[in-house]
């Protein structure tokens, strides 16, 4: 179960309900799903979701 938390990054984009609000959060700013794939993959998912708001 901590692999979830482990990693957070690679999971999410598996559909973890976390990232699920997180998208949607995203869609809304308009930054697009796109943009939130990019991030995912880069690691920086929590500081680039957090840094915009």
């Amino acid at each position: 179960d901590g692999a979830d938390h482990v990693g957070a990054g690679a999971l999410a984009a598996d559909g973890a309900d976390r990232t699920g609000v997180n998208r949607v959060a995203y869609s809304r700013v308009g930054v697009g799903s796109d943009r939130v794939a990019s991030a995912l993959m880069t690691g920086s998912y929590s500081d680039q979701f957090n840094s915009p708001q």
